[in-house]
């Protein structure tokens, strides 16, 4: 399989260095044709620093002039990947990269695979999050998925290019509106277990007017997203 990986970063001076070590370790060196693709947003740590540190053939180091967000981090390393198939990720040492082999058995082009975290160990607010778009999300568009935002997923090149367009409507859960529109067009989607960690500075704990506000926007987007589909 030829193989790109994307890693997406921001202030990750703690866990950016394992990251890279084990994705190159893990992932890289079991396919000749792969590559590393960091695109660092702008930084205000030593995160940029320490990724420069292994820049190589493998390795690349993307930055823009100025905060580029998730949304256009993610179709700037897509844009600028080499190879056919993607692996998207995230930093902050919240996955096992030793599992990717065992989670890329039986993959080929067309079919998505989806990381399903289990047993996962942060914080309490993120998972009840996760646990609400899932409900949401099955409710809106009659489907069963365990863990429609991850961000551990192996999909095509040319799938991404197609699904991961401008008119987006989630902010914080691009990952989701990228699977509910590759389900409403039929594509198939496997969702394989994987491990998750808490990350090394311990994530953010949100309030519970915070999760009140990002549910509420939520469930506004998936009214949108619906009808944008249904009029399609």
């Amino acid at each position: 399989m030829k193989l790109s990986v994307v890693l997406l970063v921001f202030n990750e001076e703690l866990s950016i260095e394992n990251d890279i070590v084990s994705i190159s370790k893990n992932i890289l060196d079991n396919y000749d044709d792969s590559e590393l693709v960091i695109v660092e947003d702008y930084s205000s740590d030593n995160t940029y620093e320490l990724c420069k540190k292994y820049e190589s053939k493998k390795v690349r180091i993307l930055r823009g002039k100025n905060r580029l967000g998730y949304r256009e981090s993610l179709k700037t390393a897509i844009i600028n990947s080499k190879y056919e198939n993607i692996f998207f990720t995230e930093s902050g040492t919240k996955y096992n990269f030793n599992e990717f082999l065992n989670f890329s058995t039986g993959y080929k082009e067309g079919i998505v695979f989806s990381g399903y975290r289990s047993p996962r160990h942060d914080n309490l607010s993120r998972r009840l999050l996760t646990i609400g778009m899932n409900f949401l999300a099955r409710g809106f568009f009659n489907f069963k998925f365990n863990d429609i935002d991850s961000g551990y997923k192996l999909v095509s090149k040319e799938l991404y290019k197609k699904y991961y367009i401008d008119n987006w409507f989630f902010d914080d859960f691009g990952s989701a509106e990228m699977i509910i529109r590759m389900n409403e067009d039929k594509i198939k989607i496997l969702e394989k277990k994987i491990s998750y960690n808490q990350r090394p500075d311990e994530s953010k704990q949100f309030s519970f007017l915070k999760i009140i506000r990002k549910s509420s926007k939520l469930v506004l987007n998936l009214i949108k997203l619906k009808r944008h589909l249904k009029n399609l």
